[in-house]
């Protein structure tokens, strides 16, 4: 297992973190719909949104998965806000179609142990200055090509996942051209 990495700007990327002050905020129906609608859109059994702290990964919400927090050195979503580096909402997603066949998790307990989980895909959220804070993910038991419309989809739902988390009420800030 390779943990995961910490990003050259992680001082700045936890102080915008912090700033959004959505860690001790009550459980938000929004979210909890997103992370629904998602898992049975995407036909997958798990699908939550994460936040990407020191040293855990705090599942802000869930749909198809106990946990509420992670080990960050164990997570995929710790993997993925190192390795996106755009602030492109198209351009944002981070894919494992088979986990077993990644050097980075093949050992992982997230895929051994624990979840067993085989896929992953996830958008990369951001904070307003573009820093990586968390994802929006899916997971899934088996292993699974992601097609150019799940891709779509996460992708819209995690821009309307960042309005909420940097509290908008309204869906402005999505800036998606969908063929």
């Amino acid at each position: 297992m390779i943990p995961a990495p910490i990003p050259k700007d992680e001082f700045l990327r936890l102080q915008e973190l912090h700033s959004l002050n959505i860690f001790h905020e009550l459980e938000d129906i929004r979210l909890n719909y997103i992370t629904k609608f998602a898992r049975h859109a995407l036909k997958t059994p798990i699908c939550a949104i994460s936040l990407v702290d020191s040293d855990r990964v705090w599942i802000k919400s869930k749909n198809g998965l106990d946990a509420t927090e992670l080990a960050r050195d164990i997570s995929v979503c710790g993997h993925a806000i190192c390795e996106i580096e755009t602030d492109s909402p198209l351009n944002r997603i981070f894919e494992i179609e088979d986990m077993k066949k990644d050097n980075r998790f093949f050992d992982n307990p997230l895929v051994i142990k624990s979840f067993r989980i085989r896929s992953y895909m996830g958008y990369v959220l951001q904070s307003d200055s573009g820093k990586n804070i968390g994802a929006l993910f899916i997971a899934d038991a088996i292993p699974r090509e992601f097609t150019d419309i799940n891709k779509q989809m996460l992708t819209l739902l995690g821009s309307i996942t960042e309005n909420i988390i940097h509290k908008r009420h309204h869906l402005d800030g999505i800036k998606h051209k969908f063929d």
